[in-house]
């Protein structure tokens, strides 16, 4: 280091010295708060701007979204339980079909919240035939739809987290 540069310390912690700026709006971060991207790094603040600038899904898209996920659920429940090692294949299948109807349903607009929503959604009508299988039902049922849980969540969550 010579004379000319000057210290730089986090803004989000100010006990580290640093010698990276947000490439957006030049404040000094330290190497836990930024956030690598393609042209350079970026501060939490910045991170959450960029963030909410690609929200575009609302409330009602949420409900909607959610009571989608709530009808598949409740289909898929039913069905899971009865396809043994079927589910393995089907399971992504139908996971993929849901979270496309979801998508399409509120007309391709994004929201960080909005795989949350269907998951839960999609697994509540699954929680009373998996509570009743553990208590006392068939153990190999209880594993597929567990499997079927998992795969058809999986599906759903990549569909709508990663548009």
């Amino acid at each position: 280091m010579n004379e000319t540069d000057e210290v730089l310390h986090c803004r989000w912690h100010p006990e580290r010295e640093t010698m990276l700026r947000c490439y957006r709006c030049g404040a000094p971060i330290c190497y836990e708060c930024a956030r690598r991207t393609s042209v350079g790094y970026l501060c939490p603040d910045c991170v959450k701007a960029a963030k909410r600038r690609f929200e575009r899904a609302g409330i009602g898209d949420l409900l909607i979204g959610g009571g989608l996920a709530l009808f598949f659920g409740f289909i898929g429940a039913l069905i899971a339980p009865h396809l043994s090692w079927f589910v393995i294949f089907l399971a992504p299948l139908y996971g993929t079909l849901s979270g496309n109807v979801i998508w399409y349903a509120v007309r391709r607009r994004y929201s960080e919240r909005l795989w949350w929503v269907a998951a839960a959604a999609f697994t509540l009508p699954a929680l009373p035939g998996v509570v009743s299988l553990a208590l006392g039902g068939d153990p190999l049922a209880l594993v597929w739809m567990l499997v079927y849980l998992g795969l058809a969540l999986s599906s759903i969550a990549y569909l709508l987290r990663l548009r």
